[in-house]
């Protein structure tokens, strides 16, 4: 995949400025029933997108492998099915069943992703430069 980091990086800076008006948004109506959402949108949205693609912009070579792009896959669609399970979650409405069920298999893929990128990582450690 072409400029996994900079795709990283542009997923973050979105993430970044949904969390700050869901937030602001909250905060204008004294409502905050979907508060998790809000962290999780900063911590999972830009914090873990911004440091993968910190981490493919240091190392390169890192976003060639095949690895990489399991990581990418599994990783960002994960997150946003995520966000939107924990949402249901704090939802009165919600189907109770479906949220978890949702959040469940997003969280998988969110430690799936996140353990291919921790292989790679620990591979780096013998490479030069």
């Amino acid at each position: 995949m072409a400029r996994l980091d900079a795709t990283f990086l542009a997923l973050a800076a979105t993430y970044l400025v949904v969390g700050m008006f869901f937030g602001m948004g909250m905060g204008m109506a004294q409502s905050f029933a979907y508060v998790s959402v809000h962290a999780h949108i900063n911590l999972v949205g830009w914090t873990s997108h911004g440091i993968f693609g910190l981490a493919y912009r240091s190392w390169p070579e890192l976003a060639q492998s095949r690895l990489a792009i399991a990581h990418f896959w599994l990783f960002v669609p994960s997150a946003l099915l995520f966000m939107l399970g924990v949402y249901l979650t704090a939802s009165a409405d919600s189907h109770a069943l479906v949220a978890h069920a949702l959040l469940s298999l997003a969280a998988l893929g969110l430690v799936l992703g996140t353990s291919i990128f921790c292989v790679m990582a620990w591979r780096m450690r013998g490479e030069p430069g």
